[in-house]
């Protein structure tokens, strides 16, 4: 099929993509894409030709059509890497009075006196808001983050680390190549400096570096690291009785957050904390002072990122009013903490006693196949089936069931579907509990809304 990607658009001049064939079979969708820009009074394309593998009369006729109009509208189309067929055929056609052919991009912007860097960060759809992509390593996964050029590395590293929870308890850093990123870089120095593009993209990576807090009293050049997650999870996921809150299915297990590691460390540093009941730490030690520094400012940073974690998540929740606004932001709240495939939110109806689909969110799978995956799990739920059987059947992937909670009263259930991970350790379930029971609160007060305001409306 013919693709058709409006690369960026700017000063009335777009960078289109057009790719595959362009032949008679899939003219019609690609005229309607490019009609789109034609009423949006585009003065001029930039076609890049690249990976155009056939092109048939038919689509020799759609780029003579609209090489036409845009002559009408006093502009010009510039056909940039043509392959030597389309070439041909388009000269044949008698074509090649109304475009340009060109090597590279580069050429075009300098004739039009335009500087391509605009047009590297507005996304398809929406010209002219600038974005910038990068690539997050520790995910890999593309995130287009909105620019101004004075905007500094350290200010996107803070936005970052705010907008993404996976990123806060890890210290980052941004890279263009194997090139470091300085913080106070700005955004114009990125375009200047260090070559970006949309191959060279920038990189979010774990920052491995010294800090100041990071070396040891005792040899200053080993560096304190905090690749493991322990935490102050354990006590807590205990006293909630473990793991009964969860249904996990599928192949993923939930294991200790104890490691190989740990446990050999703790054979030298015995560490008594009664953190949560009193103010005093009782330290025995019959290891060295760097053990002991490395496991204490571990865990004070984990804690203060969560508490802070948590704070921000009870202010987000705080502001939704209505109960469509309350289930977005729970999943992708969720989606931030913890990839998953397809999510499923199911409410109980206490009129009809039966669940009800309020939300389903895909980050794979088409609208159709979504629809489906719902209306199945629900229709095995009302056949009195188990309900993790439903969903194991759905997917063979790792699945994890979540109870909406207000109080002792059941508002609901969240299905998360196709997550990556094959192991969770406590720490990261209880913090999922956490956020769904900020969403189910929220959930609970935007039903109550919608209640009274249909009270007082009738």
């Amino acid at each position: 099929m013919a693709k058709v990607i409006i690369k960026g658009s700017v000063d009335n001049t777009d960078i289109i993509e057009i790719s595959d064939e362009l032949t008679e079979r899939y003219v019609s969708d690609a005229r309607s894409k490019f009609m789109v820009r034609l009423n949006a009074k585009v003065k001029n394309i930039i076609l890049l030709c690249k990976n155009i593998k056939r092109v048939d009369s038919s689509g020799a006729s759609l780029l003579a059509e609209i090489s036409s109009e845009i002559k009408k509208n006093g502009g010009k189309v510039f056909l940039v890497n043509c392959p030597s067929s389309v070439k041909i055929l388009i000269n044949f056609v008698g074509l090649e009075h109304l475009c340009e052919f060109h090597n590279s991009e580069e050429e075009v912007c300098s004739i039009l006196n335009i500087n391509r860097q605009d047009f590297l960060f507005s996304a398809t759809g929406r010209a002219l808001k600038r974005q910038i992509t990068l690539h997050d390593t520790i995910r890999d996964k593309k995130i287009n983050l909105q620019y101004n050029q004075t905007m500094t590395i350290a200010s996107m590293i803070e936005f970052l680390q705010k907008q993404f929870i996976h990123l806060r308890n890890i210290d980052i850093c941004l890279e263009i190549g194997h090139e470091r990123l300085p913080e106070d870089a700005t955004v114009i120095d990125i375009f200047n400096k260090y070559h970006y593009s949309q191959e060279n993209v920038i990189k979010i990576s774990k920052d491995d570096s010294p800090r100041e807090d990071d070396f040891d009293l005792d040899n200053p050049t080993e560096k304190i690291t905090d690749d493991v997650y322990t935490g102050f999870g354990t006590q807590l996921m205990e006293s909630l009785g473990k793991n009964e809150q969860y249904g996990l299915t599928g192949e993923g297990t939930v294991v200790d957050d104890t490691t190989a590691e740990e446990m050999a460390l703790q054979e030298q540093v015995e560490i008594k904390d009664d953190l949560l009941c009193s103010q005093e730490v009782a330290l025995e030690v019959s290891g060295t002072l760097s053990q002991i520094l490395e496991q204490a400012l571990g865990r004070v940073r984990r804690v203060e990122k969560t508490l802070e974690f948590v704070l921000e998540l009870s202010s987000s929740f705080s502001k939704t009013k209505n109960l469509k606004e309350s289930l977005k932001r729970l999943m992708e709240t969720i989606y931030n903490f913890e990839d998953y495939g397809y999510g499923v939110v199911l409410l109980y109806d206490r009129k009809t006693g039966k669940l009800e689909t309020k939300c389903a969110v895909s980050n794979e799978e088409d609208s159709f196949q979504k629809t489906m995956i719902s209306r199945r799990i629900i229709q095995d739920t009302e056949e009195k089936r188990s309900l993790m059987t439903a969903v194991h059947e759905t997917s063979k992937r790792m699945h994890i069931s979540i109870p909406l909670l207000s109080g002792k009263q059941l508002l609901g259930i969240i299905y998360l579907i196709g997550i990556p991970n094959k192991q969770y350790v406590r720490e990261k379930l209880l913090m999922l509990s956490t956020i769904t029971n900020y969403g189910a609160l929220a959930i609970e007060n935007a039903i109550l809304i919608e209640e009274l305001d249909s009270s007082l409306s009738g």
